[in-house]
Formats: C-alpha cells, sequence, structure tokens
C-alpha cells in the first residue's frame, strides 16, 4: 500500500509537470496515476475489512 501511494505520488508529479515542447511525453503519466489512485482505495478498503470494517452493504442483511 505504500509502495502504491509513493508510485502515486510520483506519477502525480511527473502529469503536472510542463510539457517540453521539442519532447513528446512516450509514457500516459495521467491515466498511469488515476490507475493508481483506484488501485489505492481498492487496497484501503481491503485493509479495512481485514481490520473487521464493514465496507459493503449499508444494510444489514437477513
Amino acid at each position: 500500500m505504500a509502495l502504491t501511494a509513493c508510485l502515486f505520488a510520483f506519477t502525480a508529479w511527473q502529469s503536472g509537470r510542463p510539457p517540453k515542447p521539442p519532447k513528446v511525453r512516450m509514457i500516459p503519466w495521467m491515466i498511469i496515476t488515476l490507475m493508481l489512485g483506484a488501485l489505492f482505495m481498492f487496497l484501503f478498503a481491503h485493509v479495512f475489512t481485514l481490520f473487521g470494517f464493514e465496507t459493503g452493504q449499508m444494510f444489514n442483511r437477513f
């Protein structure tokens, strides 16, 4: 989870840098940032369920 957070911070920094006109960006940093953000949220929910918190249904099951 910490690795995902560090990679997310790095890719967010890379996507926020201004482009250099003669060079072309070969790596789509914004897409990678969004995917890492989604992965971090899934991992965060997984850790919550490991500690016993319920993150799914709002209502009790019968």
